[in-house]
């Protein structure tokens, strides 16, 4: 498990960024794929945003600060040329909305915490988290692809 502080700057940034992105994703009616009906949506908007600038800094690599409406995808590219994928999460699992399908990222990586401070908890190949064996339904919200945090890789 790695720590990473924001600075100040970058907590204004994720908050700048991740309230643009609810915003447009409100407006366009795009609907929410959250696991937890517990946590707001413009606040996993926010603090999702913030996990991927804690990945990015961890590994050097520039975040995508793209406000637009995708579905898919990848949040950043490594310094190998791996697209990742940043999933934050407040639970013990990695989890992946349903609608991924393989070719969309190489691998997946896991961020808890809150900011500033947030911990990588490790990563996983795209064709090891989509496999149908994972597919659950852990937090009682509709099924996902889940796997427990302890099942991580290290991120180098």
């Amino acid at each position: 498990m790695i720590e990473i502080i924001l600075t100040p700057t970058e907590v204004a940034i994720a908050h700048y960024i991740g309230e643009a992105r609810h915003k447009n994703k409100m407006k366009g009616k795009i609907k929410d794929r959250k696991y937890n009906k517990n946590f707001d949506s413009q606040e996993m908007d926010v603090i999702g945003f913030a996990a991927e600038m804690a990945v990015c800094k961890y590994l050097n690599a520039y975040p995508d600060f793209a406000i637009h409406n995708y579905s898919g995808g990848f949040d950043l590219v490594d310094n190998d040329y791996k697209t990742v994928d940043v999933k934050w999460t407040r639970t013990k699992h990695l989890l992946a909305p349903i609608h991924k399908k393989i070719g969309s990222c190489d691998y997946f990586v896991s961020v808890t915490g809150d900011m500033p401070k947030f911990k990588i908890m490790g990563k996983m190949k795209e064709e090891i988290l989509l496999d149908e064996k994972n597919i659950c339904n852990p937090y009682k919200f509709g099924d996902c692809y889940a796997v427990l945090l302890e099942e991580l890789e290290e991120l180098e």
